[in-house]
């Protein structure tokens, strides 16, 4: 095998996930300083990437930009992930039994995109449209998701997202992360009290890795307070719906929520 060939590839692709990070244009000379290629070989690869019609260039701006049809590219696998087996039909029945909104979450890089949403019908709901994004260390469905994956990934996502945070946000703590996956493996589902949004709760749990091999949660998403208050129902109706279309959460994690942090809520509620 040619290792030019290989070599090729592996640029194209940083190419396409520089586009992804920056969310605009780029010219020739910046791709070739911020990957130190060359500059005529990066003036070739970005002609050539654009005559497949995966890039289109601006004249005005001499930049390249992606087009549709590389956003297209893999959206069926997104597609095939919420439609394969029951999910959908399992959504909808989550939806329709909690009354709150759903969503179907999937591990993308350093974030936690949703990529099916069920709307609530309460008056006063959350709202959250397919393909918001949360940060997989700081997101209920984030942490159901590492919960399912072995120790080193926890600290592998704390590292890369530190690394992409800017100057003004909050670095992620490795071991208060840690404590918090070990809690969520102990009670077999995850609760984020408004850590993304004040006042919004999140209860998630991770359905099986080996849907399209690749990481999944379904949260039900409400009013903070609302959620708190139905939490032992919640939980309750999500295992039996997920047991119903044959995802059932690991034995050793199934059990209802604690006494005691139900005792704290209610507190925390007068």
């Amino acid at each position: 095998m040619d290792v030019a060939v290989i070599k090729t590839a592996g640029r194209v692709f940083e190419v396409l996930e520089f586009f992804r990070e920056v969310r605009r244009p780029l010219s020739v000379r910046e791709v070739s300083e911020h990957f130190a290629y060359p500059l005529s070989s990066t003036s070739v690869l970005m002609r050539s990437i654009a005559s497949l019609g995966y890039l289109s260039y601006d004249q005005k701006l001499r930049a390249y930009f992606p087009t549709v049809r590389l956003a297209m590219l893999g959206d069926w696998v997104y597609e095939l992930i919420s439609t394969g087996s029951s999910v959908r039909p399992m959504l909808h029945e989550l939806a329709e039994r909690t009354d709150e909104t759903v969503v179907l979450a999937v591990q993308n890089d350093i974030f936690s995109q949703y990529i099916e949403v069920i709307q609530s019908s309460h008056p006063l709901q959350l709202y959250f449209p397919p393909g918001t994004r949360r940060l997989m260390c700081t997101s209920g469905t984030g942490w159901a998701m590492l919960a399912a994956q072995p120790d080193d990934a926890t600290f592998k996502m704390v590292h890369r997202t530190n690394l992409r945070l800017s100057k003004n946000e909050t670095k992620i703590d490795c071991e208060r992360l840690k404590a918090r996956i070990k809690n969520v493996r102990k009670q077999g589902y995850a609760f984020s009290r408004g850590t993304v949004t004040p006042g919004a709760g999140v209860i998630a749990m991770a359905l099986p890795t080996e849907m399209a091999g690749t990481h999944l949660a379904i949260g039900v998403a409400g009013v903070l307070e609302r959620l708190s208050n139905q939490e032992e129902k919640v939980v309750k109706t999500m295992r039996e719906v997920l047991r119903k279309h044959g995802m059932s959460p690991k034995a050793e994690n199934d059990r209802t929520p604690a006494a005691t942090p139900r005792r704290r809520q209610k507190v925390a509620a007068r």
